[in-house]
């Protein structure tokens, strides 16, 4: 029994290194607000694969963010891609919650699909 527990702990050290995760979520910070200043634009997604900042949080958690990327970017390893200039994301405070409004659906932060389609332009010759 004890050899198995010690082989499970091996294989639990092996994996912080390696088993990291490389997704943002906007969802792990505070994104609370009352007014439009306390929003921040950010990135949300895969920080292997950096496209428009198109998620919002609260100002006050930025450095924590930040933190948490450069954190999440060294699990890529050599696999971080960069999309071209994006077009700059003004978050905004709505209904107690930090966003970045889309032009199609105000209010409401983009869906995975609609980042990986605009990343995908944006990386198109």
């Amino acid at each position: 029994m004890l050899i198995g527990l010690s082989r499970v702990l091996i294989l639990a050290f092996a994996c912080l290194g390696g088993c990291a995760s490389t997704t943002m979520r906007t969802s792990d910070f505070d994104q609370s607000c009352t007014s439009d200043s306390q929003c921040v634009a950010v990135f949300e997604g895969d920080s292997c694969n950096v496209c428009c900042n198109d998620g919002a949080i609260n100002g006050r958690d930025q450095r924590r963010y930040e933190q948490e990327l450069e954190r999440a970017r060294s699990a890529c390893g050599d696999e971080i891609m960069e999309c071209e200039p994006c077009m700059q994301s003004t978050a905004v405070c709505q209904r107690g919650r930090c966003v970045v409004p889309t032009r199609s659906n105000r209010g409401a932060h983009s869906s995975a699909a609609v980042r990986r389609a605009r990343c995908a332009a944006l990386s198109s010759p």
